[in-house]
């Protein structure tokens, strides 16, 4: 089986084909995480989890982007923003994170590269970056309360964010979704054994990351898709789906020099660990 353990099948880009997208996991045996990024949609991932319990989970978040309290970021494959409610309540992920099919905490993070589009951004620069810095504080509690895993979405900011992490005295697992870090941020995460890397489809279209991909232990790796989002080769710039990760098992068989069967089993055990998901 695969495992792709970051992906979005809430996310509104699937609401004409969703059926046939799941119907497809289904005869190929593809199991998936449903990410929150959102309150609102971290509730339909866990619908929509619920509705496929045999190989689906979910988790519940709050993106970096939705932090402020206000909309910064309009995104069609997500959602519309009339959809999701300013300022995020936080307190309403713990009615999600009681449920055992809700594994993680996140997406949360730190990425600032939205916050340019704001009007005056640079008059209120450190207010707005306090907002993603105090969401994502709130949500490593959340994850030492409930005792889950956090998914984290950070976009260069990784010494940062691991500072946060020590600061909080976070002790669980955590997982760099989307890893494009460089060699400092890989050598910093490996310092801490329940720390995790994930690789999405952006690591086929070129070999700028074969480096980094070598390195990671095979007990450390996972593989995602981040549907709708980034299709690997041979499908990018359409959308992607959860189906596609088996491009990127394929992409790391070859890097590792190891069969994709291999990869397929190394990374659907690391998913069942780093999430603490019991294999029924």
């Amino acid at each position: 089986m695969l495992f792709d353990s970051h992906c979005h099948l809430q996310f509104s880009a699937f609401d004409d084909d969703r059926k046939e997208v799941i119907q497809r996991l289904i005869e190929n045996r593809v199991a998936v995480i449903n990410v929150g990024s959102c309150v609102e949609n971290s509730y339909e991932g866990l619908k929509l989890t619920q509705e496929n319990p045999s190989f689906m989970w979910a988790s519940a978040g709050v993106h970096p982007f939705h932090s402020l309290p206000f909309n910064i970021f309009e995104d069609n494959e997500e959602a519309s923003s009339l959809d999701i409610h300013y300022p995020q309540d936080i307190c309403q992920l713990k009615d999600l994170l009681i449920n055992p099919k809700v594994v993680a905490v996140g997406e949360c993070g730190l990425d600032f590269s939205c916050l340019t589009n704001i009007h005056n951004y640079e008059l209120h620069q450190n207010d707005y970056q306090n907002y993603q810095y105090q969401m994502f504080r709130k949500q490593i509690q959340l994850a030492k309360e409930f005792g889950k895993p956090l998914i984290l979405h950070i976009r260069k900011l990784y010494q940062e964010a691991i500072q946060v992490l020590e600061e909080e005295k976070f002790q669980g697992k955590a997982i760099f979704h989307f890893f494009k870090g460089r060699q400092k941020d890989l050598e910093k995460i490996l310092e801490n054994p329940n720390y995790y890397l994930s690789f999405s489809g952006v690591i086929t279209y070129d070999s700028s990351l074969d480096k980094i991909i070598a390195q990671v232990p095979l007990e450390r790796l996972l593989i995602e898709t981040d549907a709708p989002y980034v299709a690997p080769i041979p499908y990018k710039g359409q959308k992607n789906e959860p189906l596609f990760v088996k491009y990127i098992a394929e992409y790391i068989a070859r890097v590792k020099k190891l069969s994709l069967s291999q990869i397929e089993k190394i990374t659907y055990g690391n998913t069942l660990k780093a999430f603490n998901i019991q294999n029924e």
